[in-house]
């Protein structure tokens, strides 16, 4: 019974650990640091805004057709540390999946 007491522990540690929420992308506005000079206008491109970065991406294309950073010292400064749980952006309507 204490075995499968530490076992049932361990696999709910292990599952949580690399449990992974993605947050909403943020509004295009709020990229302007990292396009100064405005955002290109092209058709079918859904620019898509994250804390570090802007893409422009195309969702019948499944890539992104530019990416725009600015590094500030915010950014650049620590680590994050890296959860290995890749997903499906949740933000790009019809989007790549795992399968392509």
């Amino acid at each position: 019974m204490k075995n499968f007491l530490i076992a049932l522990m361990l696999a709910t540690i292990g599952v949580s650990s690399h449990a992974w929420t993605q947050r909403a992308p943020n509004p295009p506005q709020a990229c302007q640091v990292h396009a100064p000079y405005g955002f290109p206008q092209t058709a079918g491109i859904i620019p898509i805004c994250r804390q570090a970065y802007l893409v422009g991406y195309d969702a019948a294309a499944k890539l992104p057709r530019y990416v725009s950073s600015e590094l500030t010292p915010p950014n650049a400064l620590g680590c994050v540390a890296r959860t290995n749980a890749f997903a499906t952006d949740q933000s790009v309507p019809g989007g790549a999946t795992p399968d392509d």
